[in-house]
């Protein structure tokens, strides 16, 4: 592997382990419990994922988001990263859970990436 398929790994990796942390502030509408999310692809040769939220404890809610195609919405005809694909997984199977139910947060605080202009000292 090259240092610049292992820095997109390295990438794809945080967005996926940022959206389970996501996923686990949601509570289910069915039991109350935590919810948990991961992002699957429905293709074992190349990268077709979507999102999906589902409850490990009472095992009725499970929700499925839309394939996500790496040349779609692509700037200019190009295609997609793979993190854009990744992001774009994750948010979507949110907003389509979403539009439908009314979620409840365990916690109100989101995860947040920071920037160096979040950060004063840092400019």
């Amino acid at each position: 592997m090259k240092e610049k398929d292992i820095k997109e790994l390295l990438e794809a990796a945080k967005i996926v382990n940022r959206f389970r942390s996501l996923a686990s502030t949601f509570v289910c509408p069915i039991c109350g419990e935590p919810l948990e999310g991961d992002i699957e692809s429905i293709s074992l040769t190349r990268i077709v994922p979507f999102g999906g939220l589902f409850c490990p404890n009472c095992k009725l809610f499970r929700v499925e988001g839309p394939t996500i195609s790496d040349t779609g919405d692509g700037k200019d005809g190009k295609k997609l990263s793979r993190k854009e694909v990744l992001i774009k997984a994750s948010t979507g199977v949110v907003a389509l859970v979403e539009r439908y139910t009314h979620f409840t947060l365990l916690s109100a605080e989101h995860e947040k990436d920071f920037s160096d202009k979040d950060i004063p000292f840092l400019r």
